[in-house]
């Protein structure tokens, strides 16, 4: 006698289907499975055959889901139209790539149901490259809430549901159906992401009016006065600040679908069709059928109900996966110029002396710009305590043994690192080479140390992030540090509601929060950060780093031109980890160890570092740097061509939470403070100003 619980039999049922359709097929199921099941289990799971097998009124087959462009093949790439993305976000296909900007898909449809009749159909995408599992491991109809996160979509107007054919007839022919799709930014129309539309300047006619009326106003001037003294600003700094950011605030009221702050992901993209009829569309739900719609407080994953869920067992409901996938990838055109923001371009004082056609604030620039000139946030509490010197400290002419002997100087120079007084002075595009970042030289009284850089302006989420570039050296030949750390880096493009990380439970510490024994922890915030970071620092870390350990690393001779690539994870020290680590700890990637460190349990980064030649690293004529940011991982690489990389740094969501808002690209050449890094063999205060302009080059940059 057998004894057959109802789950056991169910496993084996299902495997059984899937060995019995097999066997089928070769007319080999009834000699091999017959003899070996009792004739009253073969009737039971025979039965479970009939119940869940359904004959449908239609077949269909050959499904292209872009039947116009590049025939499906999937190796080629489309690489993304930056024309007009700015403003609508970037739409897949663009107008410049097929007729009407829109891909052409087909299928075909036999009729068989004994009677003409119209079929329903519905066509969905979704991003494979970067998302989360649709189902949730080891549950049984469970939908991954986290794939919800991933970018799916369907018809532009998520209103449409499932779209008619024309009448068929049962005529045991197939009939080719044709519609059309685009991939849009915000598919499921989502009302967090409308807002204000971007313009292309705040006019400086509204801002005098405004800062006339301030003016008028005593409280309202009162204030003004009292912000400026606080931020050692001149009264008109902070009177023209209050009025742009006012101004801003104001246009925040519009409202207009910013596709953009949810664009298409990069990477590979899938397509399924759900063909069913007129009849059994209705047992859909319309959370599933119009995707802007929610089910009970939640939306439902269209691609975990019809490939996992229950729309997978409804009869008549026939669910295809296209077997062309599409690729995406972002190649900005650098020679397109820099724009400039006079809202967000911080120093208020905004001379125009340098703009040119390639950099400035047009409405052409605006539109087609990729870049965006980056100033940083300075500190006006902690000027540095500098040496007044201006030397070469590129060259010969400043050595080792020079920063020695003036290690201890009267006369010290306090005075913060600056941005630039003048947009456009210190960036520039280099025709067909790419585009160009100058940290200035510095005169006599002028004691300057200038922070430069750029920052891309279409916003991604995730994605591999190769670049090209040229930057300065950071030894001399003596081995002497001339005080930069070049950068390469991923920021939130926004930290408002509408660019949010996923909730941490245990709570973010905001980046402004320096409170180390209470600060204020907030489920929600939108600050992320991925970084590059390559300056000379110590190759280890303080002894404090390694409890318990006898054998502290110390650094020896051979690193002494040796110059710090270091990789940094901003998690903003949320404990919602497996292993939330302190100090000096490694993780394993692919065979290999890669080291971590965090302070504290309240630092917000997680932090490696990689000992590299100087020479190696930017004294040649170019050099790749790769971010490959994913939904549960960081894996950093450099190397000196794309196809020779090596991976220096790896973290995953077991010791650090990833960031999942949409990011720019930042590039910058900085004046780091060197106490932020413990150890390091040189101090900032005591490295000279530099004489000599010092140039870095951006010659490509590639998303896929």
């Amino acid at each position: 006698m057998y004894i057959i619980n109802h789950k056991s039999l169910k496993v084996f049922s299902d495997k059984l289907y899937l060995q019995a359709s097999e066997a089928m097929a070769s007319g080999a199921f009834f000699m091999k499975y017959f003899r070996v099941i009792p004739f009253f289990l073969f009737a039971v799971v025979s039965g479970l055959f009939v119940s869940c097998t359904h004959v449908n009124d239609f077949v269909v087959k050959d499904f292209h889901p872009f039947v116009n462009w590049n025939n499906g093949i999937d190796k080629d790439t489309l690489f993304l139209d930056y024309n007009g993305a700015i403003e609508n976000g970037f739409v897949i296909p663009s107008v410049s790539q097929t007729a009407g900007g829109k891909f052409l898909f087909r299928f075909s449809l036999k009729n068989v149901s004994g009677k003409s009749k119209k079929f329903k159909y519905k066509i969905y995408y979704q991003n494979e490259s970067y998302k989360m599992p649709e189902d949730k491991a080891g549950l049984i109809d469970k939908q991954n809430p986290l794939s919800l996160e991933n970018f799916y979509g369907s018809w532009e107007d998520p209103a449409k549901t499932f779209a008619s054919s024309m009448e068929i007839p049962s005529d045991d022919k197939f009939h080719n159906i044709e519609d059309s799709i685009r991939i849009i930014g915000n598919p499921r129309n989502e009302k967090i992401y409308y807002g204000a539309l971007e313009d292309v300047t705040i006019r400086e006619t509204q801002v005098q009016e405004l800062i006339s009326y301030i003016k008028s106003d005593a409280n309202w001037f009162g204030k003004v006065k009292e912000n400026a003294r606080k931020s050692n600003r001149s009264i008109d700094q902070q009177l023209r600040m209050d009025a742009l950011w006012v101004k801003k605030e104001e246009k925040l009221k519009d409202t207009f679908n910013n596709r953009w702050q949810r664009n298409p992901r990069v990477g590979k993209y899938s397509f399924i069709l759900v063909v069913t009829t007129e009849e059994q569309v209705e047992k859909i739900p319309q959370s599933v059928a119009n995707i802007s719609l929610k089910n009970d407080g939640s939306f439902d994953q269209p691609y975990y109900y019809f490939l996992f869920g229950k729309g997978k067992a409804l009869a008549n409901v026939q669910t295809l996966t296209s077997k062309d996938t599409l690729k995406v990838a972002a190649h900005p055109d650098l020679n397109n110029g820099i724009y400039i923001n006079s809202h967000y371009f911080k120093q208020e004082d905004q001379d125009t002396t340098y703009f040119r056609e390639d950099c400035g604030n047009s409405k052409k620039l605006y539109s087609q710009a990729p870049f965006q000139q980056y100033t940083h946030f300075i500190d006006q509490r902690f000027p540095l305590d500098n040496i007044p010197m201006v030397a070469d400290v590129e060259g010969n002419a400043y050595t080792v043994t020079d920063y020695a002997k003036n290690m201890v100087k009267n006369g010290l120079i306090k005075t913060p690192v600056k941005n630039s007084c003048c947009p456009c002075k210190t960036v520039r595009v280099k025709k067909d080479n790419g585009v160009e970042m100058i940290t200035p030289g510095s005169l006599p009284g002028e004691w300057k140390k200038e922070n430069v850089g750029l920052i891309t302006r279409h916003g991604f989420t995730y994605g591999k992030y190769i670049v090209k570039v040229k930057m300065p050296e950071l030894l001399n030949k003596s081995g002497l540090w001339n005080g930069l750390t070049n950068a390469i880096w991923l920021l939130s493009q926004n930290n408002r509601d509408w660019n949010l990380r996923r909730t941490c439970k245990g709570g973010y510490i905001p980046k402004e929060d320096d409170n180390k024994l209470h600060p204020v922890r907030k489920e929600n915030l939108g600050y992320s950060e991925i970084d590059f970071e390559i300056l000379k620092a110590s190759h280890f870390w303080p002894a404090t780093s390694y409890p318990g350990r006898k054998d502290i690393p110390k650094e020896t001779s051979a690193d002494a031109d040796n110059v710090m690539v270091t990789y940094t994870n901003w998690d903003m020290a949320c404990h919602d980890v497996k292993r939330f680590t302190m100090g000096a700890d490694s993780i394993e990637y692919k065979g290999k160890y890669y080291n971590i460190h965090r302070w504290d349990q309240f630092y917000k980064a997680l932090t490696g570092k990689y000992a590299i030649k100087d020479d190696e690293v930017f004294g040649g004529p170019y050099f790749y740097f790769e971010i490959e940011w994913k939904p549960t991982e960081i894996i950093w690489r450099i190397g000196p061509e794309k196809n020779n990389l090596r991976t220096v740094g790896y973290v995953n969501e077991t010791v650090s939470a990833i960031p999942n808002n949409q990011m720019l690209m930042v590039f910058t050449q900085e004046f780091h403070d060197a106490t932020w890094w413990p150890g390091s063999p040189f101090i900032q205060d005591r490295i000279p100003f530099p004489a000599k302009d010092i140039i870095g080059n951006i010659m490509s940059i590639e998303i896929e």
